[in-house]
C-alpha cells in the first residue's frame, strides 16, 4: 500500500510528503512534544525529502505521557515501522528528540535493523540541561527564544500584575520564533504543556544510555545559554563507538532551528542523506 494511503498512527506526524522513491527522515519532538520546529529544516531539505515527525501523546490531556526515554523511543518505533517496516533508517531530532532517537537507534540495533543515519540537534546528556528549580516563567521565556530576561514593551510592574495566562499570551505575542514552533492553542493549556515540558526533561535527568555501535552527527549551536552545556556533544562521545561529527551552526539551542540558520544544517544534512 503506498504511503500516502496509510492510516498514520497518532504519534507519527507527516511534515512533509515529498517524493515516494526517496528513503524518509524521521525526527522526534524536542521537550514539549510538538514538531512544528521542524517545518523549516523539512522545507529547506527540499521538496522532494519525505519528513516524518514523532509528536507525544498525551498533549491534549486524555492519554497518560510517556515519562521514560526507552518507553518512547519503543512507541515511536512501533509507529515508524507503519511506513518504514524495515531499515536502514534516517533518525534525528532536537535537544531532547536527538536523546529518544539515539535510544531508537538503540533498540533498532538489537532487533537487527540497520540505522543509516542517526543525528542530533544541540541535544544534552542526562543532567546536562540546567532547568530543574527554575520557576514556569523563565522556562517558558526560554523555550519561546526570548531569553532569561525577556525585553517587552511594557513595564515590569505592568506585568507582574497581570496573571499567569496573560503573561503567557505576552511572551508569546512577543516571541519572534513562537508561532513557528508551537501551535497557538498551548496558551489556553500553558499550565499543561509546562509540566509536559518538566515532565521530558525529567525523562532526559533520568536516562542511562548504553554504548551505540555507530557513528553520531551532532549539530552544536555557536551560541551557548546559561542552561546549555559549552559542548554537549562530548557527552555522546563516551557512547558512540563510531564517533561524532561536528558541525557548528549559527544561532542559539533554540534560533538554531528557525531561518536563517536552520538552511546551513539543512545543507549540510543533504550530504549525509
Amino acid at each position: 500500500m503506498p504511503t500516502d494511503e496509510l492510516v498514520l498512527p497518532p504519534s507519527l506526524v507527516k511534515i512533509q510528503t515529498g517524493n515516494a522513491v526517496r528513503q524518509p527522515i524521521f525526527l522526534v519532538h524536542p521537550a514539549g512534544g510538538q514538531v512544528y520546529l521542524y517545518r523549516d529544516l523539512a522545507h529547506y531539505l527540499g521538496p522532494e525529502q519525505p519528513v516524518y515527525g514523532f509528536e507525544a501523546p498525551g498533549l491534549d490531556g486524555k492519554v497518560q505521557p510517556l515519562a521514560q526515554i526507552e518507553t518512547m523511543a519503543t512507541h515511536y518505533i512501533n509507529a515508524m515501522r507503519v511506513v518504514q517496516p524495515e531499515g536502514p533508517y534516517f533518525l534525528g531530532g532536537a535537544s531532547l528528540g536527538g536523546m529518544v532517537a539515539f535510544e531508537m537507534a538503540q533498540q533498532l540495533h538489537t532487533l537487527g535493523q540497520r540505522i543509516a543515519l542517526l543525528f542530533m540537534m544541540d541535544s544534552a546528556g542526562p543532567k546536562q540541561l540546567l532547568l530543574e528549580n527554575t520557576d514556569d516563567l523563565t522556562i517558558l521565556a526560554y523555550v519561546l527564544g526570548l531569553g532569561l530576561n525577556p525585553e517587552l514593551p511594557i513595564s515590569k510592574e505592568y506585568f507582574d500584575h497581570l496573571d499567569f495566562e496573560e503573561q503567557a499570551r505576552y511572551f508569546f505575542e512577543h516571541s519572534d520564533i513562537a508561532n513557528r514552533a508551537y501551535s497557538e492553542n498551548i496558551i489556553s493549556h500553558i499550565r499543561n504543556f509546562l509540566e509536559f515540558y518538566k515532565l521530558e526533561i525529567q525523562a532526559m535527568n533520568n536516562y542511562v544510555p548504553k554504548t551505540y555501535p555507530g557513528q553520531i552527527l551532532f549539530f552544536r549551536a555557536h551560541e551557548c545559554d546559561a542552561f546549555m552545556p559549552t559542548h554537549p556533544e562530548n557527552y555522546w562521545k563516551n557512547f558512540a563507538t563510531g564517533g561524532v561529527d561536528i558541525h557548528e551552526i549559527q544561532g542559539d539551542h533554540v534560533s538554531m532551528n528557525f531561518p536563517p540558520h536552520v538552511k546551513m544544517m539543512a545543507e549540510q544534512l543533504k550530504n549525509y542523506l
